[in-house]
């Protein structure tokens, strides 16, 4: 539901178009700073209320209460004020009306925009966050050479392959392929050898204990967890040990490490599920 602007405070391309179309026009009209901004009405901000205060407390979103305060933000320089401003919402609210507009959009959600406020924005660009050519395997995971043949005993998937998608791909669809043709592959690759059992006379060496499971862990004790070393983190009044997860947090170890050693039961219900914690098991719970 947002509009995207460019920095005089123009709309330029549809915004529901797939990635290359958006980014190509971006490429057209800026192409020297690739700075736009992206505005949310009210009710835009009231349908993306999760993501609007993840990106808030990241600093990466601005509420502006009024179009006045909004034509004052830093990233318009000179270029913009606020009559602009109203005249590029009014046009915008005008092709909702009429069902289309001069770059074919169709599809005008939380309309209207020309309203006083309270407004979100923020500056976005293009980014380059995943490739859609790669090496060229079969159906059954195997990488093929010049000649469309299998190269035996090579396999492939996920990112590095190419043409599964065509020339674009759908939003939500990049861990099909890892997961589809890592499983094809997984399933009919030669598994080795299996370890030896144990015999009768032997009984198996017992599991290393995991230090601090079911403790209580006071606050000032967590606060010492705040590093990559030793990161722990507070949800829901458990205690976890996410140090060994830092690198694979698909967000960055830095997300996980502003919140070492405190309480982060807030910012993780804002954008997970509990059931994302299922893999893990709290080392302890927090006391005051």
């Amino acid at each position: 539901g947002g509009i995207v602007l460019d920095s005089r405070g123009h709309r330029f391309a549809d915004e529901l178009g797939t990635r290359d179309y958006v980014t190509g026009r971006m490429l057209q009209v800026d192409p020297q700073s690739l700075k736009f901004a992206l505005i949310m009405n009210e009710a835009t901000g009231k349908a993306a209320e999760t993501h609007i205060g993840l990106y808030t407390k990241k600093g990466l979103i601005q509420r502006f209460e009024t179009l006045s305060d909004l034509a004052k933000w830093d990233f318009w320089g000179m270029f913009v004020s606020e009559k602009s401003l109203r005249q590029s919402l009014d046009k915008y609210d005008k092709d909702a009306a009429e069902g289309t507009d001069a770059f074919g959009k169709k599809y005008f959600h939380n309309v209207p925009y020309s309203t006083n406020g309270p407004f979100y924005a923020g500056i976005v660009t293009p980014v380059i966050h995943y490739c859609m050519g790669g090496i060229a395997i079969d159906p059954e995971g195997h990488v093929l050479d010049k000649k469309d043949q299998p190269i035996p005993g090579l396999h492939a998937a996920g990112e590095v392959i190419g043409g599964l998608h065509g020339k674009n791909r759908l939003g939500g669809n990049a861990l099909s392929e890892c997961v589809v043709f890592g499983r094809a592959i997984g399933k009919k690759l030669p598994i080795g050898q299996q370890p030896t059992a144990a015999k009768p006379d032997q009984a198996p060496a017992p599991l290393p204990a995991v230090q601090g499971k079911g403790k209580r862990i006071t606050k000032a004790e967590m606060a010492t967890h705040s590093t990559a070393e030793s990161c722990w983190v507070a949800i829901n009044d458990k205690v976890y040990d996410f140090t060994t997860f830092l690198d694979e947090h698909p967000a960055g170890a830095e997300a996980i490490l502003r919140f070492g050693g405190q309480d982060g039961t807030e910012i993780f219900e804002a954008i997970h599920t509990p059931e994302m914690l299922e893999d893990f098991s709290p080392i302890g719970d927090l006391v005051s």
